[in-house]
């Protein structure tokens, strides 16, 4: 859960990460697969990235969920976080195989 329940909050944050990265908006918006006024629309708190989004945020510009207040540290599972991390990272293709492998993964039991 975020320390602040504040789209601001975010928002500033993704923009501070991102000028330390030394990325522009239009550098990030593209890497992330977004317009640049969504991104811009996100730092200003005016939205919330999406999930998946907001996944990749955290992927390109190499932060963890805690630079957000976010603990996983409840979890102290780092194969399951990252899967998880992965299965919301996936396209359609990929999300297709990772259900089909866990389903025979079930199917064996």
């Amino acid at each position: 859960m975020f320390l602040y329940d504040d789209k601001e909050f975010l928002g500033k944050k993704i923009k501070q990460l991102r000028i330390n990265a030394k990325l522009s908006q239009a550098e990030l918006s593209e890497r992330i697969g977004m317009t640049e006024k969504n991104l811009s629309n996100i730092e200003r708190g005016l939205q919330i990235p999406a999930l998946n989004s907001f996944l990749k945020i955290l992927d390109i510009l190499n932060v963890s969920l805690s630079e957000f207040g976010i603990s996983t540290e409840k979890t102290k599972n780092e194969t399951r976080d990252e899967l998880i991390k992965e299965i919301y990272l996936a396209n359609t293709n990929e999300i297709e195989a990772y259900l089909q492998i866990i389903k025979t993964i079930k199917n064996i039991k």
